[in-house]
């Protein structure tokens, strides 16, 4: 009978074939069953973005970030680049006008120009230059909800506890009346709403007149597309 006893060259090269695959069987065996199945049920519960709309909402944090002390000219510097579902949008905001100045290729709805007034008022923490009508609207509607309740609660004191039968009889002959809807209660429209103005197409931004009198680079008279182009790709 032959001797079987392994020396320690074949021992050596047996645990090295042997370690690396019994790792790759163990980590395929983990990705497979365990890590494959959370991944999958992770992207199954994970929720789709916000609407567009509904971005850069105006929270306290903004309103505490409010820079009371900048100076009007300096507002007119500033302006945004955003990119809506509907195209892109050149905006600033207008002290004279009193309301957010714009240029785009497209047509914008009102409520998306709103939610690019809303990134500009907390990029340049002037959150005061907004109007917040869906704010308006949960204020107005909270106080319309608390008038009725005083309104209803000052009508139970004061209702008279008994029946007349003159009373029913007259109410009988009368037939009973439709309710009144009151659909200012129910759909409270906000008293005063963000004005955005219309000023040209993208490229006309930056050779129009009401862009380019406060911003200015220095040295350069004007700020045409292509200076435009050339100091955002140097910063």
């Amino acid at each position: 009978m032959s001797d079987c006893t392994l020396n320690w060259g074949q021992v050596f090269f047996i645990n090295l074939s042997f370690w690396p695959t019994a790792i790759f069987l163990s980590t395929w065996v983990v990705a497979y069953f365990v890590w494959c199945p959370m991944k999958k049920q992770y992207e199954n519960q994970r929720l789709p973005p916000p609407p567009y709309n509904e971005l850069y909402i105006i929270d306290d944090e903004d309103k505490l970030l409010l820079n009371k002390n900048i100076d009007n000219k300096d507002r007119e510097n500033n302006f945004i680049i955003e990119k809506t579902p509907e195209g892109n949008v050149i905006m600033k905001y207008s002290i004279k006008n009193e309301g957010f100045e714009y240029w785009t290729d497209k047509t914008i709805s009102y409520k998306h120009l709103e939610t690019v007034a809303r990134k500009y008022v907390k990029t340049f923490h002037c959150v005061d230059l907004y109007i917040d009508r869906q704010e308006m609207v949960r204020q107005k509607k909270e106080t319309l909800l608390e008038n009725k309740k005083a309104e209803e609660e000052r009508k139970k004191e004061n209702k008279e506890d008994k029946d007349s039968v003159f009373a029913s009889f007259k109410s009988y002959n009368k037939g009973g009346s439709a309710p009144v809807i009151d659909n200012s209660f129910h759909n409270p429209a906000a008293e005063n709403a963000n004005k955005y103005m219309k000023r040209g197409k993208f490229k006309e931004a930056f050779i129009s007149k009401e862009f380019n009198t406060h911003i200015k680079p220095e040295g350069q008279k004007n700020v045409d597309f292509a200076a435009f182009k050339k100091l955002f790709s140097s910063s």
